[in-house]
């Protein structure tokens, strides 16, 4: 997709490539969500002392990240940081890079102070048959942008193959993508300069308390906290700030009566939103609110 950056240039966009999770108890975090009905990856180690595990959709992901290694975090101390400051939680929003190099230069160039360029980074990563693959990635994240509790980078798959794997997407809950990712905030009009020359002006909508972009794989919802009660059921907003931080996920779901009796098996409480979305509180999945809607609402937003 061809836009029209803030500042009138033509780029290729690229929309939601992750959004982080951080936990201090991986397996925990993973066992919450598999509760909730998703398949969750095995655990991948990374060569700079963290790990994670994957829920897997065709346009985007949730990536659940601890520290396996501490001595080893290097430029990751961060996470460390934000595991002792929230004690874990929905960290960071990654966007996908088609050349990360070019995207770091860019980012430079808007001042958007990116941070080291993590080059071909690669984790061993067993596959379904047996076999294994090396997964290979370029990343990194903005310094304007960073928080003690949130932050927003860029990433590159270099093997996409070893990470959109097909078993990993079918999930027990119906759950066939991650259309949007809210995240609030008390100042709206710095993301909207951000994103206007993130993902060109013409993606980017602002009404009231509220900025929508709109992504090839996923929308981002960027919404005033004082209206947080409206969205998930009003369970999102329960907990208070620091702001900005990432709220909620927006999925949805190929059966909301297949959906719903998984819960209630599994005793798992979930709301009703007044647009009949199921939605399910932060608590129970590591500080991100679920909002499962129908598969045809993703049809026609498309």
């Amino acid at each position: 997709m061809n836009r029209t950056n803030h500042y009138g240039q033509a780029r290729e966009t690229r929309g939601i490539d992750h959004v982080i999770v951080g936990t201090a108890d991986l397996d925990a975090a993973a066992a919450g969500f598999a509760r909730l009905g998703f398949n969750v990856s095995p655990k991948m180690v990374h060569p700079f002392g963290t790990a994670n595990r994957l829920i897997m959709f065709g346009d985007n992901f949730i990536e659940l990240l601890g520290i396996e290694d501490a001595s080893r975090l290097g430029r990751l101390v961060v996470l460390r940081d934000f595991l002792r400051a929230t004690g874990g939680g929905t960290w960071g929003l990654v966007f996908r890079a088609l050349d990360a190099g070019a995207e770091w230069r860019r980012c430079a160039d808007e001042g958007l102070e990116p941070g080291e360029l993590q080059r071909d980074v690669e984790r061993a990563v067993d596959m379904p048959d047996g076999t294994r693959k090396m997964a290979r990635f370029s990343s990194f994240g903005l310094g304007a942008t960073a928080t003690t509790t949130y932050m927003e980078g860029f990433s590159q798959q270099h093997v996409p193959d070893a990470v959109w794997i097909p078993e990993w997407q079918v999930h027990g809950n119906g759950a066939l993508g991650m259309t949007a990712v809210t995240v609030a905030t008390n100042n709206l009009v710095a993301f909207e300069d951000r994103y206007a020359s993130l993902f060109g002006s013409g993606c980017v909508s602002r009404a009231d308390n509220r900025l929508v972009v709109e992504t090839p794989s996923g929308r981002i919802d960027t919404v005033q906290p004082a209206i947080l009660e409206q969205r998930f059921g009003g369970l999102a907003g329960a907990k208070a700030g620091p702001w900005p931080r990432i709220v909620g996920a927006t999925l949805c779901v190929e059966e909301f009566s297949r959906l719903r009796q998984l819960l209630r098996d599994r005793d798992v409480p979930f709301e009703l939103s007044a647009g009949g979305s199921v939605c399910v509180a932060p608590e129970r999945a590591c500080g991100l609110a679920l909002e499962f809607t129908p598969w045809d609402a993703r049809r026609a937003v498309q």
